[in-house]
This record gives structure tokens, sequence and C-alpha cells, in this order.
């Protein structure tokens, strides 16, 4: 009997993009994939002020000509593709 997933193929899809590194500096990189990250906060030593918790957030990673890997906040993220143009938006 064949496996039906035998015929499955995965492949990422990469996508050129612009990313900003300094306030007036970008550079061209691929965005691989969303990462969500979370870190646990330690309670403040401070009266009244928190008492610590978990702080999340969601970053890209994309990986720039040199090769390096970065983790970059979304909106700090430029795609060059404009896949977006693919979809049709309806007036309102």
């Amino acid at each position: 009997m064949k496996s039906i997933l035998s015929n499955i193929t995965i492949s990422p899809e990469l996508r050129p993009c612009k990313v900003k590194i300094k306030s007036d500096e970008y550079e061209n990189g691929l965005f691989h994939q969303w990462i969500n990250r979370s870190e646990v906060a330690p309670p403040s030593p401070m009266n009244g002020v928190h008492s610590g918790g978990v702080i999340c957030g969601t970053f890209g990673l994309v990986e720039l000509k040199s090769g390096k890997i970065i983790e970059v906040y979304p909106y700090k993220i430029q795609f060059l593709d404009r896949q977006v143009e693919e979809y049709c938006f309806e007036s309102l």
C-alpha cells in the first residue's frame, strides 16, 4: 500500500525584503518566517511596581547578504516581492 504522505513536499518560501538596521540604514535580506519569543520577567525589587510575569512578542527571522540571521521587529521589515498585489481588495 502506497503512503499518502509520500507525495507531500514541504519547501519554505523565502521572501526578499529590506530591513531597517539603524535609523537611516537599510539592508537587503531574505525573510524566512515569523517567530514568537517569550521570556520570564522577574518581580521588581521595588515595592508596588510589578510582580513579574511573561513578556512576549513576534519577530521576523531574516537572513542578511552576509549569511547572518537576525530577529527583527515586524515594523522594520519591508517586503519587496509585492505579494499583496496578488489579492483582490474590493472598494469599500
